[in-house]
């Protein structure tokens, strides 16, 4: 075999190159519907993926962690490889809840800005891939590692698709998304998944994400509410203190806030929430709650709370109606 001279991680290392070097195929793995449903379709379709990765976010519902086993299952009775499960590696944070608490930030989103899986998801697995030795032979070989990425067919991820970033030369990994190629829409992912005998997992994302319908937080349970809000009151609070003028962010929601909603549609929760709620649970700060009823109340927001007011009117009716909603 011949020497190749390849980089892994930080090091260089000379490794025997095979006769034949392979383009890794990587499949971005959310433990959500779309993804799962390229898994099982990949299978159906013949395509064996060289790896299947997970990147935690330490922040998502405990239903989508209990979907791991059940899909290592499958992957390992069609002889696909098991999820590679990757972590952040940072000494400050262990997950993203903590790191909104700790710099006293909601997730990006909520500002305007691009999601969280540039940070928490796509930078983790780019390290993985540069410490990975078949990925790093290909890349050396002049192969790209190829990225598959499970956006459905459907009108938002087709727009979501048309926003992502493409191939340059020179690039060392690329994307591509299955599911579009196949036209894929969601219903078309529960079905195939369905097909091949599997629970359909739930929606993964963060329990404190701003992409969040209204009506998805009844389903939260105390912890996670509790907390999201104590995120929120206390990004807020420091938006209100460190900044003049009115903030552009009234809420978890951007445009509305998560609290307000519970203030109109479950009060009786809010208050035992309040109750119960243990300012040591993250940091022994002010209390968030306190801190949440000062700044609702703060003549800046209050304005800023006006002007969105028929946002939140519209989120409480999604809240109400969740059969309309998700129809």
């Amino acid at each position: 075999m011949r020497q190749l001279r390849i980089r892994l991680g930080r090091r260089k290392v000379t490794v025997e190159a095979p006769d034949i070097v392979g383009q890794p195929l990587l499949v971005s793995y959310g433990l959500g519907v779309d993804s799962t449903a390229m898994l099982v379709e990949m299978h159906n379709r013949g395509i064996r993926p060289d790896i299947i990765m997970h990147s935690h976010t330490g922040s998502e519902k405990p239903e989508t962690y209990a979907y791991l086993p059940v899909i290592n299952a499958w992957l390992k009775s069609v002889g696909f490889p098991l999820v590679s499960e990757v972590y952040t590696g940072s000494k400050k944070y262990t997950s993203l809840a903590d790191a909104c608490d700790n710099t006293e930030t909601m997730p990006s989103k909520a500002y305007g800005k691009g999601s969280c899986s540039s940070r928490w998801k796509i930078e983790i697995m780019q390290r993985e891939v540069n410490n990975n030795e078949q990925c790093q032979i290909a890349i050396a070989s002049g192969l790209p590692v190829v990225r598959a990425i499970g956006f459905n067919n459907d009108a938002r991820d087709c727009d979501r698709f048309n926003k992502a970033p493409k191939f340059k030369e020179g690039d060392t990994q690329y994307e591509v998304y299955p599911l579009q190629d196949w036209a894929m829409t969601r219903q078309d992912c529960v079905d195939v998944i369905e097909a091949a005998g599997l629970p359909v997992p739930i929606k993964s994302a963060c329990y404190m994400c701003p992409s969040s319908q209204s009506w998805e937080l009844a389903a939260l349970n105390d912890m996670q509410l509790s907390r999201s809000l104590r995120i929120e009151a206390r990004a807020i609070a420091r938006t209100l203190r460190d900044k003049a003028g009115i903030p552009s962010t009234v809420g978890l929601g951007r445009k509305w806030n998560w609290r307000e909603l519970m203030m109109q549609v479950d009060p009786e929760r809010l208050i035992r929430l309040d109750a119960s709620h243990d300012t040591g649970a993250a940091t022994a700060i002010d209390n968030a709650f306190e801190m949440a009823t000062r700044a609702l109340s703060d003549p800046a927001m209050a304005k800023q709370l006006l002007k969105t007011s028929n946002t939140l009117k519209t989120h409480i009716r999604k809240y109400q109606t969740p059969e309309e909603a998700v129809a």
